[in-house]
């Protein structure tokens, strides 16, 4: 484990609005990664900006000195800039944790002091969530594919066109061909346990605090209610989506993670 964390480094992070921010926890909690952080370091609940508050008061370059690239340092990497050119630098390097396309949209959505900061382009507010899913479809797939400026937010909308067949079909061959670890947030426990089969490491409390649960979010974990869409779907980063569960489904049986064994290795944390 620690041998493939050492050919991970330099780790970068694919970070997808409203799909794991707390990915931050697990750099934080590692000491392969973050070595000279403080026990239970986490990201804050009580700021709108909980990465950037972290990063102020615990320097990645600092604390994490060798875990991330220096011309692409980790606070770089908790925005949400297109990482298209980036792909093939960093292959083999890459982090990312995946969220239901549909579930996602509706986590922004209903975040509108995140929505109208770092989603929405306009003053006006979207009609429905509808419309707001129309207008920002394809984020995962357009933040892996798409070729724009490292400094441009390919997330936000309206401005930013839906991927094409060929920026689809790119992003799900990178995702196969360049990924370090795939999780996927919807499954954060087993994901967060197989990050410790592959990486090694153990287990932190700190690695289970969720941040930003949304406020229609439904604290049973079933989700959001799609309704809101009215049969909106996100075509292309469903295709996206199914094939980064068909890899995290393929590296649990790799790495023989199964809820019977991270209950025993790793969950008991979880209430420390």
């Amino acid at each position: 484990a620690g041998a493939r964390l050492a050919l991970a480094k330099p780790l970068v992070w694919v970070h997808v609005p409203k799909a794991g921010t707390s990915m931050v926890n697990l750099f934080y909690s590692h000491p392969g990664i973050c070595p000279l952080a403080p026990d239970g370091t986490k990201l804050p609940k009580d700021t709108t900006l909980p990465a950037q508050t972290l990063f102020k008061e615990y320097p990645p370059y600092k604390f994490c000195a060798g875990a991330f690239p220096d011309d692409r340092p980790l606070a770089q990497q908790a925005r949400h800039m297109s990482f298209g050119p980036l792909f093939t630098k960093f292959q083999g390097h890459i982090v990312e944790m995946f969220r239901q396309p549909e579930q996602r949209l509706l986590s922004a959505y209903y975040d509108v002091h995140w929505r109208s900061s770092h989603s929405w382009t306009l003053r006006t507010p979207p009609r429905d969530a509808r419309h707001f899913a129309e207008e920002v479809q394809g984020c995962a797939t357009k933040l892996i594919a798409r070729h724009f400026s490292v400094e441009k937010e390919v997330c936000r909308g309206p401005g930013s066109p839906p991927p094409t067949e060929e920026e689809s079909a790119l992003a799900v061959r990178r995702l196969r061909q360049g990924f370090a670890f795939v999780g996927i947030t919807d499954q954060w426990d087993l994901s967060v346990c197989l990050f410790h089969a592959k990486f090694g490491g153990a287990c932190k409390p700190a690695e289970f605090s969720e941040v930003r649960l949304g406020s229609k979010h439904n604290s049973t974990h079933e989700g959001y209610d799609t309704k809101a869409l009215r049969g909106f779907v996100d075509k292309m980063d469903g295709r996206l989506f199914a094939e980064a569960t068909r890899i995290f489904q393929s590296d649990l049986s790799r790495y023989r993670v199964s809820s019977k064994r991270c209950r025993r290795e790793c969950w008991p944390k979880r209430a420390a």
